[in-house]
């Protein structure tokens, strides 16, 4: 099994007030007041996912940005605006497809237990 690496995108970190920075899109970040950092690197295996009962559960999941813990939730008016969005989105593509919109409490709940494919 091959190993692929992810990058998680670079963050910048500012020593300004973050409320000025946030709420206003206008606002520059000159990069020497917050240079990019990288923030993880990961390793996955490389999986095979073509299988039926995995597409049938990625077709009814649905990606959000505020599936995390309060203090890694988006901040900004922006952001705010995006999550009515993506609900929006989520809640009319499973309506079409005619699927239950649900969200998963686990990461058990929608991918499968490797150890049962050994």
């Amino acid at each position: 099994m091959t190993t692929k690496l992810g990058r998680f995108r670079r963050r910048r970190l500012t020593r300004t007030p973050l409320v000025n920075l946030l709420l206003s899109t206008t606002v520059e970040w000159p990069e020497q007041l917050s240079p990019y950092v990288t923030v993880a690197e990961l390793r996955l295996p490389q999986q095979d996912i073509s299988g039926p009962d995995n597409l049938a559960k990625m077709d009814a999941l649905s990606f959000t940005p505020w599936r995390v813990t309060a203090e890694h939730a988006p901040l900004g008016n922006i952001m705010r605006a995006r999550k009515e969005v993506y609900r929006h989105s989520s809640i009319e593509r499973h309506k079409l497809n005619q699927q239950p919109r649900t969200e998963p409490r686990s990461a058990d709940e929608v991918l499968p237990d490797p150890a049962a494919s050994e």
